[in-house]
């Protein structure tokens, strides 16, 4: 049996922007952002947060109602085109934080967030470094899905080569 846990911080982001974005170009410019939690599969955490444009940024977390499990909610305040904020997830790189999943934010609204956090799990070998072929590798994989806001799996291969799946929190 294998264990798997998530313990990975997530952050809430927001970021100026002077046009909607296009790809290829840069999404914006000033960005502030916060450590979240995701909303658990039962109980409570702080999953929601607030945008505030005079001065920009973000509120403290806290814990909001009805946030699916798994998600985040951005909460923004009402404020007026042609200024375009995005919204969504950000991750630590290098030291730095970076908005690296967002939408443009709507005036007055709130924006759920949820990461995706499925991993396959299989037999076989493997190079690290190398590129994987995931169509290839991913047949018959146990699937281990933290998305719904579970922090620990346990998984089993049987005997017959099949997977047993358990989520345990």
């Amino acid at each position: 049996m294998l264990t798997f846990q998530v313990n990975m911080q997530t952050y809430a982001g927001i970021q100026q922007a002077h046009s909607m974005p296009q790809v290829g170009q840069s999404s914006g410019y000033s960005s502030a952002c916060r450590a979240i939690n995701l909303a658990p599969a039962s109980g409570f955490a702080n999953d929601w947060t607030t945008g505030s444009v005079l001065p920009f940024g973000l509120t403290m977390p806290a814990a909001g109602t009805g946030v699916k499990p798994g998600a985040f909610r951005i909460t923004m305040p009402p404020f007026q085109p042609p200024v375009v904020y995005n919204v969504g997830t950000a991750i630590e790189v290098n030291g730095d934080i970076v908005l690296s999943s967002f939408t443009v934010a709507k005036s007055n609204s709130n924006t759920e967030c949820q990461p995706v956090m499925k991993y396959f799990v299989q037999t076989g070998s493997y190079t690290p470094g190398t590129v994987m072929n995931f169509a290839q590798s991913s047949v018959n994989a146990a699937l281990c899905d933290f998305t719904p806001g579970y922090s620990v799996i346990d998984v089993t291969l049987n005997a017959d080569g099949t997977w047993t799946v358990q989520y345990i929190q």
